[in-house]
């Protein structure tokens, strides 16, 4: 551990004043100067408690679905519950992995409910690909502290990094899948926000030893938090919507009458916002057993591509990471109406090392 905490806390000195050299897209413009902390990095935070609950949710026709509640976060005094929902192959077909699917915005909703292009990439995924899916539903924004409650984006990904950990131990363990290094096996994807939620599960949480492969799309949106708030950084700054929404992890509600530190641009919070980026933030930069593939749109006018970009460069700086960046000329920001990006992330689902 000490011999990893050394070469990541040299990785995080390189980010705070290199600037790396990429491939120039019509999407990502150059970089800035960078601002990533360069202080030690500590111990993975710990996940909270799941429990399952006798609640009958509503459920996506053909899926399974069971309402759970998670407590005992660090910095959160709310519990939140949430609905998984799981669909697998054919009777008496053998999976061939595990996919668990984090919707956008605030993740109050599910990743696909079974309509459009989306529907039938996922219903493709369990009878082509033999996949089995699992998509996560909160009841609330997942990234939601209590009243003025300094909590964060970080400590609330406690949320479903422990959604992520019992779904591992509870769903997937027990179908007893074999698979190469690098192949799905157990994966998890998000789209937009929900891109977060997963790379918060390495960044934070300690989770690559149970992940194969993690895949972020249209995003990661809150690699840098600060540069979201902060107005010298206009292409990453959050938009109107998701601005008092960053708030909302600090205990801020009203926009109006008491507006939180990213919708004052309060530069008194830049320390806190680094330390609940998943890129300054970092407890863990370094997954040399696990695939991270970025799918981005050519045609996302959001901050994420932006964000993403801060967290493809943090991984491209240490060479045992296996990160590939994957544009998509045609795609927005919302992967689920794009066939293109269907496409990609199919692919990359099917990949290995």
């Amino acid at each position: 551990m000490s011999s990893k905490r050394s070469r990541l806390a040299n990785l995080r000195r390189l980010l705070a004043a290199a600037t790396l050299a990429i491939v120039a897209s019509a999407i990502i413009a150059p970089r800035t100067s960078r601002s990533w902390a360069a202080t030690d990095l500590g111990d993975p935070l710990p996940i909270g408690a799941f429990q399952l609950l006798l609640d009958q949710p509503s459920c996506i026709a053909g899926y399974r679905c069971k309402v759970f509640v998670v407590g005992g976060c660090a910095n959160l005094q709310a519990e939140m519950k949430g609905t998984i929902a799981q669909a697998g192959p054919a009777k008496g077909v053998s999976p061939r992995g595990l996919v668990v699917f984090f919707k956008g915005v605030e993740g109050t909703g599910w990743w696909n409910d079974g309509d459009g292009i989306g529907g039938t990439f996922l219903s493709n995924l369990r009878q082509r690909d033999r996949f089995v899916t699992v998509q996560i539903r909160w009841s609330r924004a997942w990234y939601e502290a209590s009243y003025h409650e300094d909590a964060g984006q970080a400590h609330a990904a406690c949320r479903p990094a422990t959604v992520v950990r019992w779904i591992h131990d509870n769903l997937y363990v027990p179908l007893m899948i074999t698979h190469g290094l690098g192949q799905c096996g157990f994966c998890v994807t998000g789209n937009s926000g929900g891109s977060s939620e997963i790379a918060y599960a390495l960044s934070h949480y300690g989770l690559e030893g149970l992940l194969d492969a993690v895949i972020p799309t249209s995003g990661p949106t809150m690699s840098s938090i600060d540069k979201g708030c902060l107005p010298e950084y206009p292409e990453y700054n959050f938009t109107e919507w998701s601005t008092p929404e960053m708030d909302r992890s600090f205990g801020y509600f009203d926009e109006i009458n008491d507006p939180g530190p990213c919708t004052r641009q309060d530069r008194t919070k830049i320390l806190r916002w680094r330390e609940e980026s998943i890129v300054a933030g970092a407890r863990d930069l370094s997954y040399p057993t696990v695939r991270v593939e970025d799918i981005i749109g050519g045609l996302d006018s959001t901050p994420g591509p932006y964000q993403a970009g801060d967290y493809r460069d943090a991984l491209q700086l240490d060479p045992t990471n296996h990160y590939t960046w994957t544009l998509v000329p045609d795609m927005h920001h919302t992967i689920q109406t794009s066939q293109s990006g269907l496409n990609a992330l199919e692919v990359a689902l099917m990949g290995s090392l």
